[in-house]
């Protein structure tokens, strides 16, 4: 399966299905009563636009399954 990724450096979106989960806490429920999984999702390949391995919290990435899903992408608190 394909995610949607936004390279940090450069602001270029790209999608790839080279990635692994890390880090994986499972489904926890949010504040707002939302479930969410507390994970890193981290690039097994270097960024096709700046050539660095990034690191993502999975609940900022959009849902491959929700159309409507505009998640904005922020790094894991470390690379």
């Amino acid at each position: 399966m394909k995610l949607v990724f936004i390279c940090p450096e450069t602001n270029a979106i790209f999608e790839t299905e080279d990635f692994s989960l890390a880090e994986n806490h499972g489904v926890q429920t949010d504040s707002n009563g939302e479930k969410v999984l507390n994970a890193t999702v981290v690039l097994n390949s270097p960024c096709p636009y700046c050539q660095k391995i990034h690191r993502y919290r999975a609940k900022d990435l959009a849902c491959p399954f929700d159309t409507n899903s505009g998640a904005s992408i922020q790094l894991a608190d470390h690379d």
